[in-house]
């Protein structure tokens, strides 16, 4: 008996294992800039809806707005998709977000949603992958 009750345990804790593996990916959201595995940007949920957040902020066009809010709910965004201006703005818009967010970290101040410890370097993590793409479409729009 105490061998079923122990592979039972076990058998749970495969189980809850797996489980939390599928919640881990499923508690991702997505920033694409290409089709090139090095340009896609993976990050918790929460840390995407705080930077969308403040992204919308620096947005003046309404289809701008409304782009990061469908992305938002589709929990990625894949800038390549976008037209090249369009892309243009909400990359600088989600730059400009990203810096927010980790500003008011570094200070202290409270955010909408509970940060993990190490949040400034994975800030910064996301932050070189859009800053790359900034300086590609600038020197792309310079004549």
């Amino acid at each position: 008996m105490d061998l079923r009750v122990s592979g039972l345990g076990l058998e749970a804790r495969a189980r809850d294992a797996a489980a939390a593996e599928i919640c881990d990916d499923i508690l991702m959201a997505v920033f694409g800039f290409s089709h090139n595995t090095q340009d896609v940007v993976w990050l918790r949920k929460a840390i995407f809806r705080m930077i969308l957040s403040r992204a919308k902020s620096h947005l003046s066009d309404p289809s701008d707005t409304n782009e990061l809010t469908v992305s938002q709910a589709m929990e990625g965004i894949s800038f390549e998709l976008l037209t090249a201006d369009q892309s243009a703005r909400l990359t600088e818009a989600v730059y400009q977000g990203t810096l927010d967010l980790r500003e008011e970290v570094a200070e202290g101040n409270a955010t909408e949603e509970p940060v993990r410890p190490g949040i400034e370097e994975e800030l910064d993590e996301i932050l070189a992958l859009p800053s790359r793409f900034r300086d590609q479409d600038r020197e792309s729009r310079q004549p």
